[in-house]
């Protein structure tokens, strides 16, 4: 594992007595976490490359599997995620990072985001055009879930040597609707998930519509007590739909379609209220925050969660 890359010492000709000379630069590589390296992965042979961002740290007991947490949006969210392992560390234990990214310095990759993180649309409410003024591609959500649940964990096992103790998958806003897709989908890829901000709106709110159809078919079945429900957190930010009162049309019709709380409050109530769905839905609301304020303190938790993913 690499660490910090860069340093600077002062210049080799100062004496005592020049205390204002500048430092002499020795080096300018990137800088890097301790602990952390990257790779590229092909999702398939003629697919898409993924950059792969891993923070793998030593075990305080050597050999002793860690929980993997994965998160979208890597190049947005690895360094914030591995600040927060280290902080916490003493406290939760080490815990394993895995960030999926384009295979670019974007902080975000729209055109990656849109094509990976997405059931097909029918409306196209919400995807932005290209450079050629065409709208981006969409639908490739049922490719990516093979990549985020098997191809990744099997790479970051064959690179660690370890199989971890327990997986939790972390994503934000069109990342945060392909965790709740992933989830209901296949619900025990990981041990526990986190949506923030997630785009309930996405396809005419598809998701909830699926959602409810199957609170609905399970209503008067027994649900299965004995069988622990997976941990789904959703966390949003309590502003996400305000507006200022001199907000622009534009603006009123986005915010009031995407309806950011209250499909996330009736997405949440809809796995309460049906405990046949297998989830113990944890909605918790960031008063006062935005779409991205309350990211880093989201993950900062996605990160204590992970520990706890496995007694």
């Amino acid at each position: 594992m690499a660490a910090a890359a860069w340093a600077a010492t002062p210049n080799a000709a100062s004496d005592t007595a020049s205390t204002h000379s500048e430092p002499k630069v020795i080096g300018a590589a990137n800088a890097l976490l301790p602990d952390t390296e990257s790779f590229v992965i092909d999702a398939t042979p003629n697919g898409p490359r993924y950059r792969i961002w891993l923070y793998h740290p030593a075990s305080s007991v050597s050999g002793r599997p860690q929980p993997l947490l994965v998160l979208l949006d890597g190049n947005a969210t690895f360094a914030l995620a591995v600040s927060a392992a280290r902080l916490q560390a003493k406290l939760i234990g080490p815990v394993t990072i895995a960030a999926i990214a384009a295979d670019n310095d974007a902080l975000f990759d729209e055109s990656q985001r849109f094509r990976d993180f997405t059931t097909p649309a029918r409306d196209g409410w919400g995807v932005p055009n290209d450079a050629q003024g065409k709208p981006l591609d969409t639908g490739g959500a049922q490719a990516f879930e093979t990549f985020v649940n098997e191809t990744l964990p099997r790479a970051i096992e064959a690179r660690t040597q370890l199989a971890p103790r327990a997986r939790m998958l972390f994503g934000h806003s069109l990342g945060g609707y392909f965790v709740l897709n992933d989830a209901l989908a296949h619900p025990q890829a990981y041990s526990r998930y986190m949506a923030a901000s997630p785009s309930i709106w996405w396809n005419g709110a598809e998701l909830l519509a699926n959602v409810r159809a199957s609170a609905q078919s399970s209503a008067g079945k027994n649900s299965h007590h004995a069988q622990a429900r997976i941990p789904l957190a959703i966390r949003i930010g309590g502003d996400e739909q305000k507006l200022a009162p001199n907000a622009p049309p534009a603006r009123v019709e986005r915010v009031t379609h995407a309806a950011m709380l209250d499909n996330a409050r009736t997405f949440a109530d809809l796995l309460h209220t049906t405990p046949a769905l297998g989830f113990d839905a944890d909605l918790q609301i960031y008063a006062g925050q935005n779409h991205v304020s309350y990211l880093p303190a989201a993950i900062s938790e996605a990160v204590a969660l992970a520990a706890r993913s496995v007694p």
